[in-house]
């Protein structure tokens, strides 16, 4: 039974880090994406 115990909590923190990994997936894109968007406001500018 002992072992059972360990698994749970081995699965709980691999849920936990996979959460962590999700959310900073999300950041990153999201970072991504407002350096793009910066990126062709520039661009804009610099052809009016």
């Amino acid at each position: 039974m002992q072992l059972m115990g360990v698994n749970i909590t081995w699965m709980q923190n691999k849920g936990r880090k996979i959460q962590i990994i999700k959310q900073n997936t999300v950041k990153y894109f999201r970072a991504l994406g407002e350096i793009i968007v910066f990126q062709e406001k520039i661009n804009q500018e610099k052809s009016e």
